[in-house]
């Protein structure tokens, strides 16, 4: 559950308030869990197994959105010349 809580808070912080660093953060988290990627594919493929991997598999794509051209712009904050322009975290 504490895992899990500190999963949700860093995709809170990076799509809400637009923290690099739960980015990074959240990258070396799938590396980490994909070091369990072999052990997961070892023996019979149960319901269970194939829901883990889905989920390896949303996390990866949603994890690659993130270095996407659009979400540099959200990461890097507004532009100094228009703070209302919708793009970036609220300052």
């Amino acid at each position: 559950a504490v895992v899990m809580a500190i999963n949700l808070l860093l995709w809170f912080l990076v799509s809400r308030k637009g923290v690099s660093i739960a980015k990074w953060l959240l990258v070396v988290l799938l590396i980490i869990d994909l070091f369990g990627l072999p052990s997961l594919l070892g023996g019979g493929l149960t319901a269970t197994k194939m829901v883990s991997l889905l989920r390896m598999a949303l996390e990866v794509v949603a994890i690659a959105f993130l270095f996407k051209a659009d979400a540099k712009l959200w990461f890097s904050g507004p532009p100094a010349e228009d703070g209302q322009s919708g793009i970036g975290p609220a300052a």
